[in-house]
């Protein structure tokens, strides 16, 4: 690793593992490309949950109630 490396972590919900292998190739590649962080020092942590897990304020789950508008 170099001075330039990164943890990003990831809070999402449950997601196919195409779309995750997907994401940290093309994450990796524009970091490459857009600041020039070597894909080696780019590291990943997806920590998955449900709709269940949130609230947005006014203690309402709004991913289960469908008050996000």
């Amino acid at each position: 690793r170099t001075d330039k490396a990164l943890i990003i972590t990831v809070v999402s919900k449950k997601r196919d593992e195409i779309l995750k292998r997907r994401f940290y190739k093309e994450l990796a590649e524009q970091l490459a490309s857009s600041v020039s962080i070597a894909s080696s020092d780019v590291m990943v942590a997806i920590i998955e949950n449900s709709a269940a897990d949130w609230s947005f304020g006014n203690g309402e789950p709004q991913f289960l109630t469908g008050d996000l508008g």
